[in-house]
């Protein structure tokens, strides 16, 4: 995905023909919070840029004085959205890739890993998937969901998606601490977000928070000292766990076991 409005890859993309276009020819503008564009993968061109942008603008443009980049991980966003009515490079049927391009989006996230030998330093997390997505991603993120307790979309919700993933594939998984989607009638309230914060000390393979959609009008970590000391507290009880958590990804990487496992895969009669 690349930002339309203001983005200066979106511009060479398009000039390039890289971006999946509509029937008329143009690029698909799609519209989800922002305005972008969709990388099309079946141009392998396409395929070799972007991994190049990955490469060197992302990773290699930090690098220390040993030519090492200095990230340590970074967020794979998107790659749910190819159109059902958009040509391909390929003049593969779209419907016969939609699935598909998710796994495509993280093998090439993989392969920068791979090419630079960072396997061991560095992870990237995904939020989209396939079939063949957990031999690339070595972590599932829950997506954006609502800044409520409920099952559908809010906290119960990612409970539910990380015990699912773990079922399809996925041995790592996390969510957002607090949630992300607010709305003009839905803010993130303090007791949420505290409560969030004790789930992915118990329960995710990284604790990671997010200020959300609207950061103005949810609560934060650092909106008051009760809501920090709180953090400070599930941070050290994810820290103190660290020992267990490891012994777990081992046998996440030995047998497949996921990290967050269903009662009856872990005690089945």
């Amino acid at each position: 995905m690349l930002q339309a409005e203001g983005g200066a890859l979106y511009r060479e993309a398009a000039s390039k023909g890289y971006l999946v276009k509509n029937k008329r020819g143009a690029p698909y503008r799609m519209v989800q919070e922002i305005a972008f564009g969709l990388l099309d993968l079946s141009n392998p061109e396409c395929v070799t840029w972007i991994e190049g942008i990955i490469r060197d603008n992302m990773l290699m443009a930090g690098a220390d004085d040993h030519g090492r980049p200095r990230v340590a991980g970074w967020m794979a966003d998107f790659g749910e959205y190819l159109p059902f009515d958009a040509p391909l490079a390929s003049g593969e049927l779209p419907s016969a890739v939609h699935n598909r391009y998710p796994e495509e989006w993280a093998a090439i996230n993989h392969r920068v890993l791979k090419e630079l030998k960072m396997e061991k330093e560095a992870f990237f997390f995904s939020r989209s998937a396939s079939i063949r997505t957990p031999t690339y991603t070595p972590l599932l993120w829950m997506g954006d969901q609502l800044v409520s307790w409920d099952s559908h979309d809010g906290i119960k919700s990612a409970v539910h998606g990380m015990l699912s993933a773990g079922l399809s594939g996925f041995s790592l998984c996390h969510s957002d601490i607090g949630g992300y989607t607010a709305t003009p009638t839905r803010a993130r309230s303090q007791q949420l977000l505290m409560r969030w914060m004790e789930l992915s000390a118990l329960s995710d393979a990284i604790f990671r928070t997010h200020q959300g959609s609207r950061p103005f009008h949810n609560h934060q970590v650092w909106t008051n000292t009760e809501a920090k000391q709180h953090f400070a507290y599930t941070a050290g009880m994810f820290r103190a766990l660290a020992v267990y958590r490891k012994k777990l990804m081992r046998e996440a990487r030995d047998v497949g076991a996921p990290l967050i496992r269903a009662l009856f895969l872990h005690y089945p009669q």
